[in-house]
């Protein structure tokens, strides 16, 4: 796993989508259950369940997660919030905000971290 710098971050992985905190409405989604993102997507809200991000396409999120968060190889999420459990992390996230579980990181993910890592950063192989 590689820690990146915001601008390193940004350089690899840059936005698709426009940020979340910048959507011209002031409502916020609730997704009560699990969701699974295969399009870039941009979402500001509280999502109850687990979140997957699937490969190739990038989730912008502004929020809570009330579940896990997993991104697969060749996705990329950008975080600004909390997740409240596990981060799985193949892929590469720029997280604003709060782990409240562990990140478990593959060795190709990369992560960019200006918040707080409640948990451990652990490394599969």
């Amino acid at each position: 796993m590689n820690l990146l710098s915001r601008e390193d971050f940004e350089a690899r992985y840059p936005a698709r989508t426009p940020a979340a905190a910048e959507l011209p409405f002031s409502r916020s989604t609730v997704v009560g259950g699990d969701l699974t993102v295969r399009s870039d997507l941009t979402l500001r809200g509280v999502i109850r369940g687990n979140v997957v991000v699937k490969g190739g396409v990038q989730l912008n999120f502004h929020g809570v997660i009330g579940g896990s968060l997993t991104i697969e190889p060749g996705a990329t999420a950008y975080v600004n919030g909390v997740i409240k459990r596990d981060l799985f992390l193949s892929g590469g996230t720029m997280l604003e905000g709060v782990v409240k579980g562990n990140v478990r990181a593959q060795q190709h993910g990369e992560l960019h971290v200006s918040g707080v890592v409640k948990g451990r950063i652990l490394e599969q192989r």
